[in-house]
C-alpha cells in the first residue's frame, strides 16, 4: 500500500524529537549523516551550507505492492528518489559514496552537531530508543515530490553536482 504525502507528514510530526547525546546517539553522526525534508535541507541552503551537503538517493521508488506486482510495469515505474543531506566527511558539495560508514561534516571534534538548531528531521527524531516507525524511508517519501525535486534542481545549480 503506499501511503500518502500528507500521511507520512502526520506520521513524522508525532514523533517526539530526540536531545539525547548518549555515544550510540553520536555514533548514528560517525556512520552516517542524517536526512531532513526538503523544507529542512532548504533551510540549511539558505543559510550558506550548500557546500557543507551532498547528494544522496533512496533505491527505488515507493510504487512497489507485492500483492499487485507485475514486473514489466515495476521496471516502467522505477526510479531512485534523489535526496540533498548532510555531507560525509569529503564528500562535501558531491555525491554520497555508495558504501560508507564515514563522519556527518557538522559533527564536531567534541561530539557536538554544529547546526544542532537547524539539524535535518532524522536528526532531531533519532533516538537509542526504538519505535515503531522507520524514519529513514518516510524522510526519502517526501524527497518524492515537486518540492524536493526542487530542492535537488537548486543544490545541482549551486555545486554544479549532477547526476
Amino acid at each position: 500500500m503506499i501511503i500518502s504525502i500528507e500521511k507520512v507528514y502526520e506520521e513524522l510530526e508525532h514523533q517526539n524529537d530526540s536531545e539525547c547525546s548518549c555515544s550510540y546517539c553520536v555514533s548514528m553522526c560517525e556512520e552516517r549523516p542524517c536526512w531532513g525534508t526538503p523544507k529542512d535541507i532548504q533551510h540549511l541552503i539558505d543559510l550558506g551550507h550548500a557546500k557543507r551537503l551532498m547528494q544522496d538517493y533512496w533505491v527505488g521508488n515507493f510504487l512497489y505492492e507485492p500483492e499487485n506486482f507485475d514486473a514489466q510495469d515495476y521496471f516502467d515505474t522505477y526510479y531512485d528518489i534523489q535526496i540533498i543531506c548532510p555531507a560525509d566527511i569529503g564528500n562535501e558539495g558531491g555525491y554520497a559514496p555508495s558504501w560508507r560508514f564515514k563522519q556527518c561534516t557538522f559533527l564536531t571534534p567534541d561530539k557536538k552537531c554544529e547546526i544542532h538548531m537547524h539539524k535535518p528531521l532524522e536528526g532531531k527524531k533519532s533516538m537509542c530508543k526504538r519505535y515503531s516507525l522507520n524514519l529513514h524511508e518516510y524522510v526519502a517519501r517526501t524527497w518524492d515530490t515537486p518540492e524536493g525535486k526542487s530542492v535537488v534542481e537548486q543544490f545541482e545549480k549551486l555545486t554544479g553536482c549532477n547526476i
